[in-house]
């Protein structure tokens, strides 16, 4: 498997892992409704703006930018959950700069979290994918 094509899948890891864990919770449609108006749609375009930028880059420049990959999608995720929170009657805009703080924050946290998770899975994944071309070279 190619760097590009695991990271591509990485990006992914956020949309594919809370799903089945939503599913556990109480109400797990709820959660996973609120998830994907807040900040699924946005992530949704920002994955495929992202996975067809990166399709060309070294495995350098690859690692360099996924490190930044929270950082850049921090200002979606704000807009994308202040818009949401304005639509639904949740107060005027220059009312939601600590909810603003809040979002940003969350999203780093759990953007490093995803990143942390990828990298920490692709040296396996790397080695694996060696050990197979070798295989049945």
């Amino acid at each position: 498997m190619k760097h590009t094509t695991y990271f591509r899948f990485a990006i992914a890891l956020p949309i594919l892992l809370p799903a089945p864990l939503a599913l556990l919770a109480p109400k797990p449609f709820g959660i996973l409704f609120w998830a994907a108006l807040l900040a699924g749609i946005p992530y949704l375009l920002f994955c495929a703006s992202i996975g067809y930028w990166q399709r060309n880059m070294s495995l350098r420049r690859t690692i360099k930018f996924s490190l930044l990959l929270p950082i850049i999608f921090c200002p979606f995720s704000v807009a994308g959950g202040l818009i949401t929170i304005w639509l639904l009657g949740g107060g005027a805009p220059t009312d939601l700069a600590p909810t603003s703080i809040g979002l940003a924050g969350f999203t780093l946290l759990v953007g490093y979290f995803y990143v942390a998770v990828a990298f920490i899975f692709y040296w396996p994944a790397s080695l694996i994918s060696k050990m197979r071309g070798r295989a049945s070279a």
